[in-house]
């Protein structure tokens, strides 16, 4: 992997990376009694320090006196928080983990555990040097699939999240099932285009490996924490809702004399789970007309 490294946002550090605001797969159940796993126990170590994710500007994500999304709100989180700090307790409701926090303003009440991620400040982040490791590793997984599992680099908190487009929808993956998505004929609804307004439908194979491989498979400039991107008409931006997930973006810049609109970017966003860091999103990024 060829990494030309040209800056470094949010802390000038130099270096030597869906679900809603609320599981909506948890329904009106019966309210269980807080209990605690080994497995949960190791994904969310008590004594990180974590941030809100997934959360909407407007509405941020709410803290309820009892696990389970018809228990009563008892405080609201802003979308960009973090100072929050686990209890120990937590609850399985179906599918969904809830885990009952303590917030920077001192309550305490029950999250889904979708909207927490272990806190890493951008500077702690860029000098990380396991990260670039992480990185050629899954470079060489999406490229050589078959030589190189990609599920052991993936968030085993929320699996693979992928946006075609930086405003448009998730589509994930659990990790038991990232490394089918190769051979998955399956479509997947990737969100319409700002430009033409078209939906886009179809499988990973068809709309996202193409664009990997073109940016991962060739030298890329390298930002930590901060986008590149050619001529557009359109926005470049990070998702506001996942503000508190470090990335590294790869660009691949428009060939020189050639068509100023044919850039690409990829930006793979990395979760730490029990300080060790994992892929928990690629957002896309290409020009607009």
């Amino acid at each position: 992997m060829i990494l030309v490294l040209i800056g470094c946002s949010r802390g000038d550090v130099p270096l030597l990376g869906s679900p809603t605001t609320e599981t909506p797969a948890v329904s009106e159940e019966t309210q269980l009694s807080p209990t605690i796993t080994p497995a949960a126990q190791e994904k969310y170590p008590l004594q990180r320090e974590y941030a809100a994710v997934w959360a909407s500007i407007e509405d941020g994500f709410n803290v309820r006196n009892q696990a389970g999304i018809s228990a009563a709100v008892v405080e609201v989180i802003p979308w960009d928080s973090h100072q929050i700090y686990l209890t120990g307790n937590r609850s399985l409701l179906g599918s969904s983990l809830w885990l009952e926090i303590k917030t920077e303003g001192g309550a305490t009440g029950w999250v889904n555990a979708w909207n927490l991620t272990e806190y890493v400040p951008s500077g702690q982040f860029c000098e990380d040097s396991r990260v670039h490791d992480l990185l050629d590793d899954f470079r060489q997984a999406l490229l050589s699939p078959e030589d190189l599992t990609l599920m052991e680099f993936i968030s085993p908190n929320r699996g693979l999240s992928i946006r075609l487009n930086w405003y448009g929808p998730d589509v994930t993956f659990s990790v038991d099932k990232v490394d089918s998505i190769f051979t998955d004929v399956s479509e997947f609804d990737w969100g319409t285009m700002a430009d033409s307004g078209l939906q886009v439908m179809g499988s990973f194979e068809k709309i996202i490996q193409p664009k990997l491989e073109d940016v991962f498979s060739g030298a890329s400039e390298v930002l930590c924490n901060e986008l590149n991107w050619g001529s557009t008409a359109g926005e470049v931006l990070w998702p506001d809702e996942i503000e508190n997930i470090n990335f590294y973006a790869f660009y691949r810049p428009a060939e020189e004399n050639g068509n100023e609109f044919s850039w690409r970017t990829w930006a793979v966003g990395i979760e730490y789970v029990n300080d060790q860091p994992f892929i928990a999103i690629l957002v896309h990024y290409s020009s607009e007309l």
